[in-house]
């Protein structure tokens, strides 16, 4: 992808100027870039391979993660793109079909850019995706058509490039997690923006042209090698940061979570249920936290398996997620032991209502591996800072009024002080 734009635009033969082959510029045109043509091709070859290089070794190790892979693809297609043109460059008599060939290559390099950076972001979609199998016969019949009118063949081809970046810029940042996702996948929207710049410039100058025998002449060239250039390296670069950061973020949100429901982990209520004190204590809000269970689950273990039970869990987990309100808190302290976090809870009354209308909304029959397995709850809730003014405290009133509840006595009821 990143080599495609200096292979389309800087394309020049040794000997003479080659119009059929993109904006081209004469031996002396060269001068724009301070280098010879020789030190122009190394230099983008070398970014290019090295480019390719690294976006396969990116993949090798971030091959579950959504996109990383069409990435790549780009990549290499727009490395391909670079060498076909050169390949022209050295062999006239091809120079017609490597055209259309470095043209097609290039542009679907940056539609295969794009789907990368909406399936990296979570934008699904397989009607999409058979877009870009429709767009590729129209590339190509774009620089067929227009193989002897280069104005015409670069501005339409450049149309395309640029919506193609722009999207990619703007997708990299949309409605992302947190400012420092923003932050990270800002690098990648910066480096996508740069060759649409430079394209948007090109495509202006183009288009004031009278006739393609003055395209040769224009001296924005050197923009054009810049932004590519700083394209091949920084949009590489970008992507691994990217990569990094989410991969990073997953391990972070594996260490949080329950693995089997999702829910967060006791590492993850521990932090919430302190930050959850400290604020209660700076603005003196009370809550209330919940510990759950299920009545007899290790018989469903026992007697359905263990992938039978399992299921059960994941099932009381999404009624749990149903119950709980916008600013409550639903996590998995192990085994069949849930804890809740609810607010709003300034009363005796209130606490009780809360928990009968969260057992009611647990208890029934769910179906798991094929078996109708009902579902029991018990429950007991400890109100801060009523019933204690740290976890520990909070949490051994919960716990010990759930068991009351298993006796059929008031989950409420104050057998001893806390």
């Amino acid at each position: 992808m990143p080599s495609f734009q200096i292979a389309r635009y800087c394309n020049c033969n040794l000997k003479s100027i080659n119009p059929s082959l993109g904006v081209v510029y004469s031996i002396e045109g060269l001068a724009l870039f301070s280098l010879d043509l020789l030190t122009l091709v190394f230099s983008i070859a070398l970014a290019s391979t090295v480019s390719s290089l690294v976006m396969v070794v990116l993949w090798r190790i971030n091959r579950t993660m959504p996109g990383v892979w069409l990435w790549t693809l780009s990549v290499l297609l727009s490395a391909l793109a670079f060498f076909a043109s050169v390949i022209g460059n050295l062999s006239p008599d091809s120079a017609t079909f490597v055209t259309v060939i470095s043209n097609t290559l290039s542009t679907t390099s940056v539609m295969m850019a794009l789907e990368g950076c909406l399936r990296f972001r979570g934008f699904n979609s397989a009607q999409r995706w058979k877009l870009i199998f429709v767009l590729v016969p129209v590339f190509i019949a774009i620089s067929a058509i227009n193989l002897d009118d280069l104005r015409i063949r670069l501005m339409l081809i450049d149309t395309f490039s640029i919506a193609g970046f722009l999207a990619m810029a703007l997708v990299m940042v949309w409605k992302t997690e947190s400012s420092t996702e923003r932050m990270v996948n800002s690098l990648s929207s910066f480096f996508a923006v740069l060759p649409a710049i430079a394209l948007i410039i090109r495509w202006f100058s183009v288009y004031a042209q009278d006739s393609a025998s003055n395209l040769a002449e224009l001296s924005n060239g050197n923009l054009i090698f810049i932004a590519g250039l700083a394209y091949i390296m920084g949009w590489t670069f970008s992507l691994t940061v990217a990569c990094y950061f989410k991969a990073q973020r997953q391990i972070i949100q594996m260490s949080r979570e329950d693995s089997l429901t999702a829910l967060p982990n006791r590492r993850s209520i521990d932090e919430v249920l302190g930050r959850t004190i400290l604020e209660a204590e700076r603005y003196g809000r009370p809550f209330g936290l919940i510990i759950m269970d299920l009545n007899n689950f290790k018989q469903v273990n026992d007697t359905l398996g263990h992938a039978t039970g399992d299921a059960v869990l994941i099932r009381v987990a999404e009624r749990l997620r149903a119950f709980a309100r916008g600013a409550d808190f639903v996590g998995r302290l192990g085994g069949d032991e849930f804890l809740l976090i609810v607010h709003d809870i300034g009363s005796t009354e209130v606490a009780d209502k809360t928990l009968q209308r969260l057992l009611k909304s647990i208890r029934g029959e769910v179906t798991a591996e094929g078996h109708a397995v009902l579902v029991e709850p018990s429950a007991g809730i400890a109100i801060w800072p009523e019933d204690g003014r740290n976890s520990h405290d909070l949490k051994k009133v919960a716990d010990r009024r759930m068991y009351l509840g298993k006796d059929g006595r008031s989950v409420r009821a104050p057998d001893h002080q806390p």
